[in-house]
């Protein structure tokens, strides 16, 4: 009885813990949307902005979203306004009648404004050289782009952005831009090579090197039939890794029309709707394996294909030095 009591107790605390939680969000809530609004009216939109959005963050209400979306459209930030609009649309989709009739309207006038954007925002394809490493990725102002927004025309807002290419060996580039309204730009960010430390410097030697070389035995001389099954196995492997490469490469690239079509407006590439998520991490798992493939497959056909052509033939698997002779080499080195 004593143990029912004290877990209704610490149930009962636990919802008033969280209830408290809800209502000091809503009030912050409250207070940045309407700090926001008299930014707005005094035209600080810089400042205005952030504040509606912080304000949607901790209260996701649809008015305040539609507020954002002006927001940023009266900035300049065509992009970022034409993401919430089209935001605030597609959960105006999900309302029922009541909720719709709520809104009064307002779904017509962010139907009107994004059509409207769509026609003028600027869009930056940002891409990597073909000969970049596996591993390189590129920031778009301090925003890492994912691996399958690479080589999409993405929705981004009129200005200045800088683009920061890296790779783990220590290649780096940096890429400061500019685009307009309208405007449509196709980047490609080189990587520089990395800074090598220079060879050190053999150390003089005239003390004398003696290489033994001897006949093999009976039991180690081979006809090299072995290397050569080797090879051929480790070939067939490669095979198999450059197909699977192949294959899940072009299954990226059809992924990347679903995606574009379901992130990255405003420039945020990580905005994404679910249909977009989840293709997104489809395209990212299926880099991924292309990628090991391509090395995978590469590796085994070149190692194979090593073992394969240098195997002995039994016409030479036996020649060598005579028995306990021995080359004797001076010089500086």
């Amino acid at each position: 009885m004593h143990r029912r009591l004290a877990q209704l107790l610490a149930t009962s605390a636990l919802l008033a813990a969280g209830h408290n939680a809800q209502a000091d969000e809503a009030a912050a809530a409250e207070a940045l949307f309407n700090a926001g609004l008299d930014g707005m009216k005094a035209g600080k939109f810089e400042e205005a902005c952030p504040k509606i959005s912080e304000s949607f963050r901790l209260e996701a209400r649809a008015g305040t979203l539609f507020t954002l979306a002006e927001c940023w459209r009266k900035a300049g930030k065509t992009a970022s306004a034409l993401a919430r609009y089209d935001e605030y649309l597609r959960g105006f989709e999900r309302m029922n009648k009541k909720e719709k009739k709520a809104q009064r309207g307002r779904d017509k006038f962010a139907r009107q404004h994004s059509e409207a954007l769509e026609k003028i925002v600027p869009r930056l394809t940002v891409r990597l050289p073909k000969d970049a490493p596996a591993d390189a990725s590129v920031e778009r102002n301090g925003v890492r782009i994912g691996a399958p927004a690479l080589g999409l025309a993405l929705p981004v807002d009129p200005g200045k952005h800088v683009l920061v290419a890296s790779a783990p060996d220590g290649s780096r580039a940096e890429l400061n831009i500019e685009i307009k309204s309208g405007e449509r730009k196709d980047v490609t960010v080189e990587l520089s090579a990395p800074d090598t430390p220079a060879a050190a410097s053999p150390v003089p030697s005239t003390a004398p090197v003696s290489v033994p070389t001897e006949s093999p035995s009976k039991d180690t001389a081979s006809d090299g039939q072995g290397q050569r099954t080797t090879g051929l196995v480790l070939m067939g492997v490669g095979a198999a890794g450059l197909a699977v490469g192949a294959v899940t490469g072009l299954m990226v690239l059809g992924k990347k029309s679903s995606i574009q079509d379901n992130c990255g407006i405003g420039g945020d590439e990580t905005a994404c709707n679910a249909d977009g998520k989840s293709e997104a991490d489809s395209a990212q798992t299926l880099a991924l394996i292309s990628t090991i493939g391509f090395g995978v497959g590469i590796a085994g056909v070149g190692a194979g294909a090593t073992l394969f052509f240098t195997a002995p033939t039994p016409s030479t698997a036996g020649r060598g030095s005579p028995a306990g002779a021995s080359v004797t080499l001076r010089g500086a080195f």
